[in-house]
């Protein structure tokens, strides 16, 4: 008799199963259930409860004012340059294109001791306040 092959710990494919619990664990598949099961009355009677007055101050509220977003960009990128990177004027940055500084970091691509700057690729532009 031959012995069983050793299991595996991949899962779909190539991914592996903490990968793809990783990849999926953001919310929005939650948020997205929760909407569904809404519309088909499954969470209806959760609904009516937080309609009423609760003497629990944490309890949900209906909103003061209805929304008005018909789609939303869920952005996750994992291990991407940071809103502050991104959205912030840094006029000192032009010019050190392709440096490299000391850093210490630790990721999915391992240890690393050096990055590299990259200066803005687009002209900066005051919007808002």
């Amino acid at each position: 008799m031959k012995p069983s092959p050793k299991p595996t710990n991949t899962f779909c494919g190539n991914t592996r199963r903490r990968e793809f619990l990783h990849t999926i664990g953001g919310g929005f598949p939650a948020l997205a259930l929760t909407g569904l099961l809404s519309q088909e009355g499954f969470l209806s009677k959760a609904m009516a409860s937080t309609t009423g007055d609760s003497t629990n101050p944490l309890a949900s509220r209906p909103p003061m004012l209805p929304g008005k977003a018909k789609n939303v960009i869920f952005l996750f990128m994992y291990g991407g340059p940071s809103h502050i990177d991104t959205f912030d004027y840094k006029p000192s940055m032009y010019g050190m294109d392709g440096k490299t500084i000391e850093v210490k970091t630790f990721g999915r691509g391992g240890k690393k001791n050096e990055g590299r700057i990259v200066e803005p690729k687009w002209k900066f532009k005051q919007y808002g306040q």
